[in-house]
C-alpha cells in the first residue's frame, strides 16, 4: 500500500479528542446568492473536519438559513469561524450555539 506522508502523519494526534472541544452549532442567515453556500463551506472547511450534520432552508422572506453542527471544535476556533462567516458579504447574521454532547 502506498500513501502520501506528511509531517505529523504518523502520530495520530487528529484521532484524539481535543481538550476543551465540544459540539457547536452554526446558524447562518444569508442572502439567496448562488455562491453563498460555497462561501460558507469554504469558511467551515478551515476547521479541517467536516460538519456532523446540516440543513439549508429558505424562510418566508426568501433568505437562506444554513445550520451546521460541528463536533470536536474548540470554542476559540468556533468563534474564529463565526467572525469569518460574518465577514462574508452574503451573510446577514452568524450565530454560534454550544451543543451538549
Amino acid at each position: 500500500m502506498t500513501r502520501d506522508v506528511y509531517a505529523g502523519d504518523e502520530d495520530m494526534r487528529s484521532a484524539l479528542p481535543i481538550p476543551g472541544a465540544s459540539s457547536v452549532l452554526f446558524i447562518v442567515t444569508a442572502d439567496p446568492d448562488s455562491s453563498c453556500l460555497a462561501r460558507i463551506s469554504a469558511i467551515i472547511a478551515m476547521n479541517n473536519s467536516p460538519p456532523h450534520s446540516g440543513s439549508l432552508i429558505t424562510d418566508s422572506c426568501g433568505q437562506l438559513i444554513v445550520t451546521l453542527e460541528i463536533r470536536q471544535c474548540s470554542s476559540t476556533t468556533a468563534e474564529f469561524l463565526r467572525r469569518k462567516l460574518e465577514q462574508l458579504t452574503c451573510v446577514i447574521t452568524a450565530e454560534l450555539v454550544s451543543v451538549a454532547t
